[in-house]
């Protein structure tokens, strides 16, 4: 059931994304408090592997998976493959694998026939999702708007 469409969902829809930009802001804030206390070769040593990371995260199509099956809970192979434009099966099949591997996604066959297998965020993939989430609105914000009904800013520069 989706839920009910607020009175005026321009003032909701900023409200709720101001909360979530705030709350992000305050944490990197603090985050770099932490870490900007750390000697020189360890801070350089959480840099290289904090950016390995994102750079994984943020390669085409890593973070597409992660919004739909945060969006949509389960999703099996083909229909990820109808909902992402363009991904062949191979990429597909490697991206979930990675995704998995770095325990973000958990594959699981169904026994019968034909047999199925579904994919699913963990705790990790939906820890995850939660912080790529507003990055992904943020990036898309005004086609966000323009689909949910919601008034465009002037000038706005959106695809979709």
């Amino acid at each position: 059931m989706a839920p009910e469409r607020p009175a005026d969902p321009r003032a909701w829809f900023d409200q709720e994304y101001a909360k979530v930009r705030e709350g992000n802001a305050a944490f990197a804030v603090h985050v770099g408090e932490v870490l900007g206390g750390l000697p020189p070769e360890v801070l350089t040593r959480h840099l290289n592997h904090a950016v390995g990371r994102t750079k994984s995260i943020f390669q085409k199509w890593t973070l597409e998976i992660v919004y739909l099956l945060a969006i949509r809970r389960t999703l099996r192979f083909g229909e990820l493959k109808r909902l992402l434009h363009g991904i062949s099966s191979r990429t597909l099949s490697n991206k979930l694998a990675e995704l998995e591997e770095l325990g973000f996604v958990q594959r699981r066959v169904r026994e019968g026939k034909p047999l199925r297998v579904d994919y699913r965020l963990t705790k990790k993939g939906f820890d995850l999702a939660r912080y790529v989430t507003p990055v992904v609105i943020f990036l898309s914000l005004d086609y966000v708007r323009r689909v949910a009904g919601l008034p465009v800013e002037e000038g706005a520069q959106t695809q979709g």
